[in-house]
């Protein structure tokens, strides 16, 4: 993972300190709701945080590739291909005592060509082992 200094602002672009927003969960000091879990996993892929992303992945996602070096690689590869522009968090929906929960958000991605990719996605996060995980997304309105 990329360091920095717990003073600079957030990569989450939440407007906070790294210190404050997602640092303590990359170090794995708090747990956060789904919601929280959607921006620190947005601030790992800016970082090359690759091992969090990973161990915030729910295992029966999609996403999860039980090939660990070849996912851990490539997970690698697109996070320093790609620079991480902008965050912006929609609707979140959790019911209470409910073990799914969606949060909404629009990204901006560039790529090292320099082409900008907006993306929307309607995230699915699962209760699992006493925390959150992600588990997938869906295109989505922000």
């Amino acid at each position: 993972m990329l360091q920095l200094p717990n003073y600079e602002k957030c990569p989450c672009h939440s407007g906070g300190k790294y210190g404050q927003c997602c640092q303590p969960f990359h170090e794995e000091r708090r747990k956060p709701s789904p919601r929280q879990l959607m921006r620190a996993r947005y601030a790992a892929y800016a970082l090359e945080g690759v091992p969090y992303i990973m161990k915030t992945t729910h295992p029966d996602s999609p996403h999860f590739n039980p090939n660990l070096p070849q996912w851990e690689r490539e997970l690698f590869s697109f996070c320093h291909d790609v620079s991480f522009e902008s965050l912006e968090v929609g609707k979140s929906l959790h019911k209470r005592n409910s073990e799914v929960a969606f949060v909404t958000f629009k990204a901006g991605l560039r790529d090292q060509k320099g082409i900008e990719v907006v993306m929307t996605e309607k995230s699915e996060f699962r209760f699992y082992d006493e925390e959150w995980f992600y588990y997938a997304g869906l295109e989505a309105d922000l």
